[in-house]
Parts: structure tokens; C-alpha cells; sequence
């Protein structure tokens, strides 16, 4: 059975002090202590985490976003930063979800089948404006995903925290808009 203590990797939050902070809501991340363990709880997290709308997609397409499109650098740059956040998301709800008992791995369930992360998940896009729809189209499905945990987790320190996270998806979602209207 896995380690459930709360403790951060040595670093991991003078990272989160030290992070851009233009593409991040306001406050601090609540972090639940003394968790039950509750595989199902940590199952509905597992797709937050990784599955095809989580946070382990939004990193992904977001540095392939990154990548391409260098010849906009405020855009480039908005689309780093965002990656950033979300990889923090990533590094949190992992730590969440170890805490509820289960490992944390690119894997989710549909069902009780269990469906392994993949990059097909990664949407694209042609050119900077269908990527940043793509990106759109995701942190909105996100956002959507994080609502509905927040309501079927009753566990009030997950819900804290997940809203707190919302809190960035919906600033992402905002940027993203204001990014698409000055292309």
C-alpha cells in the first residue's frame, strides 16, 4: 500500500512561489490532510489527472502549442506559462490522489475498464487560431470536468482545492479568449 503522508518533494513549493504568477489565480493551493483512503475518490480524480480532457493532455498540447508557434512569441509565451500551471495541477492531483491510495499513472476509467493515457488525446490544429480554439475547446471541457468532481467528491478539503485549481482553468479559459481576439 503506498505512502499517504502530504509532504511536497523537497522544492516543490518554493517552485509554486517562484512560477509565473500571471497564469495563476490568486491564493494558495489547500492542501487536504489526513485523507481516507478512497479508491473512488482517487479514480475520479485519475481523470483529471490523465485522462482525455486532464491535465497531463492540457501540458502536452500546450508545449506542442509552445512549439509552434515560435513566430508569435506573446503567444508562444501565454502557452508556456499556461503548461506550466497545468503540470503544477498535475504534480498536485498525483499527490492527492497517492494520499487516497491509488498510484497515480497515465491511466483513467471509463466504466471499470481501464483506458491508458495516450497522445491522440492532443489536439493539434492547422495553425495558431485552430490551436488556440483546440485550447479553448479543452480548458472549457476541464473546467466542466472539475465542477462535477467538485459536486460527487463530498470530501470538503478535495473540494477546496479543486476549486481552487478551477480558479485557473477558468483565468486560462479568459486568456485563451483574449489571446484568439488579437490574432
Amino acid at each position: 500500500m503506498p505512502r499517504r503522508d502530504k509532504a511536497l518533494p523537497a522544492g516543490a513549493a518554493d517552485k509554486e512561489r517562484t512560477m509565473d504568477t500571471r497564469f495563476q489565480a490568486p491564493g494558495d493551493y489547500p492542501r487536504p490532510e489526513n485523507l481516507s483512503r478512497n479508491i473512488r475518490y482517487a479514480r475520479m480524480l485519475l481523470t483529471l489527472y490523465s485522462g482525455r480532457d486532464s491535465e497531463l493532455t492540457a501540458v502536452a498540447q500546450y508545449r506542442y502549442h509552445h512549439i509552434l508557434t515560435q513566430q508569435l512569441p506573446g503567444l508562444a509565451e501565454s502557452l508556456e506559462g499556461i503548461a506550466r500551471v497545468e503540470m503544477l495541477h498535475l504534480g498536485i492531483l498525483g499527490g492527492v490522489i497517492y494520499q487516497l491510495g491509488l498510484r497515480p499513472s497515465y491511466t483513467f476509467f471509463q466504466g471499470t475498464r481501464r483506458v491508458r493515457w495516450n497522445a491522440g488525446f492532443v489536439r493539434e490544429g492547422r495553425n495558431p487560431r485552430d490551436m488556440l480554439e483546440e485550447d479553448i475547446r479543452a480548458e472549457a471541457c476541464a473546467a466542466e470536468g472539475y465542477r462535477n468532481a467538485i459536486r460527487w467528491i463530498p470530501e470538503e478539503s478535495i473540494q477546496v482545492l479543486l476549486q481552487r485549481i478551477l480558479l485557473d482553468e477558468e483565468l486560462h479559459l479568459a486568456q485563451l479568449r483574449g489571446l484568439r481576439e488579437r490574432l
